[in-house]
């Protein structure tokens, strides 16, 4: 599986969240705890994971193109996704 995106929207990831989405190749799809995004139609399904970049909790959004992630935002988890993943992990 790849991960693409758009170099612009990159650019803009990185300077409000201090992440470029080539660091999702080392986030930890393996134990994170993933929603679809309901809150309106976008038109395709997205998806929010919650889990590790290193030691510190991330938030993940992005859709499934063909067989590839699509990135659209990329940072560090807010109080209420950790407390999310916090609370999916113990139950």
């Amino acid at each position: 599986m790849e991960i693409t995106y758009d170099k612009n929207k990159d650019k803009a990831n990185q300077k409000k969240h201090g992440l470029s989405f080539e660091h999702a190749y080392d986030f930890d799809f393996d134990d994170c705890v993933t929603v679809v995004d309901m809150r309106k139609d976008y038109g395709e399904v997205l998806y929010t994971s919650i889990g590790w970049y290193k030691d510190t909790l991330h938030t993940l959004c992005y859709t499934y193109r063909e067989r590839n992630i699509r990135m659209i935002s990329f940072r560090r988890a807010g109080g209420k996704e950790r407390k999310r993943y916090a609370e999916e992990k113990t139950t």
